[in-house]
C-alpha cells in the first residue's frame, strides 16, 4: 500500500510504501518487501520516484520514495488515446525501464503515474 505524507525532517511531501497490515508479521511478505525496496532504489530514471528511505523495522517496515504528483497511467491514456507516436514510444520506455528494475518484474498501470512534467519527453 502507498500513501502520500510529509516528511518534517526534509519538509517534503513522500510516497510512503508500507506492507499490508495483515501481513506485516509475515516473513515472507518482509523479505520480498525489502527486495523490492532494494530493487527500487537501484533505479536511477527521470521518470522513477527515488527512495529516499528504509525503515526496517520489523514491526513497521516501510520504504520513502520522492512524491511525484500526477494521475495514474490508467486515467491519463484514457483521456488521450490514440496517442501521437513518438509519445506513445517515450511512455512505452519508461514502462520498460521500470518494468527491469522491479523485483517482481510486474508494472501495475494503476501504480504507474503520469506527471505533468515528464510525460510528453520522449
Amino acid at each position: 500500500m502507498t500513501y502520500k505524507a510529509y516528511d518534517p525532517r526534509l519538509r517534503v511531501e513522500v510516497a510512503l510504501k508500507v506492507i499490508n497490515s495483515a501481513q506485516v508479521g509475515d516473513a515472507k511478505t518482509q523479505a520480498l518487501f525489502l527486495r523490492e525496496a532494494r530493487a527500487a532504489a537501484r533505479v536511477h530514471h527521470s521518470s522513477v520516484a527515488n527512495v529516499v528511505l528504509l525503515n526496517q523495522d520489523p514491526g513497521n517496515p516501510f520504504y520513502a520514495m520522492e512524491f511525484i504528483a500526477g494521475e495514474s497511467l490508467r486515467d491519463w491514456l484514457r483521456t488521450r488515446c490514440p496517442l501521437d507516436p513518438l509519445l506513445a514510444i517515450g511512455c512505452l520506455a519508461r514502462l520498460r525501464a521500470r518494468h527491469e528494475s522491479m523485483a517482481n518484474r510486474i508494472v501495475e498501470i494503476e501504480k504507474s503515474y503520469a506527471s505533468p512534467g515528464l510525460v510528453g519527453k520522449p
